[in-house]
């Protein structure tokens, strides 16, 4: 049976059919290339011949990150590989009719965030805009104590994957940990890889291009590697 390759992440590592369906501006970044392409879980699937799960969830906070994983771990069996991509720690969740709503501060200060679907639904909770920002603060203001929350999931992560003969790395655009392979932003950016740079700042978006998630897979695999040879 072919050995199986789980992503958990955030928009940064989300498929495109899903990033088409949610955002506008990559929309207009794949106009403005003129073609699709495949993006990093996919082309390091191909690398590696392993059949990919996807499981990253776009404006995902870490606690749904860490619940997709713990959604799926049963699944994960010897020989798989599992990459978690964390996200910022100041994006959080908030209940709202039996659903859950992910919230990142910097997007609710804005005049476009008033027209969105997500704003008349937490105005009709009774939840302000002033409220939200308020915790958005105080996750920035104590950022190392929800790292180290972080930091307790992941070893935890770690130490099943262990158990269960999986290779799993961690990378993230939050606090460098002694686990992280990574920080895939920056090292994307520092490769000219961003949308923002290969459309020469015509669309203002960090996340990666066509050539960043090309540049990102061969990074991957080399770690990954890396990894493997030291189990």
């Amino acid at each position: 049976m072919k050995s199986k390759l789980y992503v958990f992440g955030d928009s940064n590592s989300a498929l495109n059919r899903d990033l088409i369906n949610t955002t506008n501006v990559y929309k207009n970044y794949l106009n403005l290339l003129g073609e699709d392409f495949k993006t990093w879980s996919e082309l390091l699937s191909e690398k590696i011949n392993f059949e990919l799960h996807n499981y990253a969830l776009i404006g995902g906070s870490n606690y749904s990150i860490f619940e997709r994983f713990c959604e799926n771990y049963k699944n994960i069996q010897k020989g798989d590989v599992v990459i978690i991509n964390w996200s910022v720690t100041n994006r959080f969740r908030v209940g709202y009719k039996n659903k859950f709503l992910e919230i990142l501060p910097q997007w609710i200060s804005g005049e476009e965030f008033k027209k969105t679907q997500m704003y008349e639904e937490l105005i009709s909770m009774d939840m302000t805009i002033e409220s939200l920002e308020m915790i958005g603060v105080n996750r920035f203001d104590n950022e190392k104590l929800f790292q180290e929350e972080i930091n307790k999931w992941s070893y935890f992560i770690r130490d099943y994957c262990k158990l269960c003969g999986a290779t799993v790395l961690f990378w993230g655009i939050c606090e460098h940990q002694d686990y992280f392979c990574i920080n895939g932003q920056e090292y994307v950016k520092s490769h000219n890889g961003t949308i923002y740079q290969e459309t020469k700042h015509k669309i203002g978006d960090p996340h990666f291009g066509k050539t960043g998630h090309e540049v990102f897979t061969n990074k991957m695999y080399e770690l990954l590697l890396k990894e493997c040879l030291s189990y």
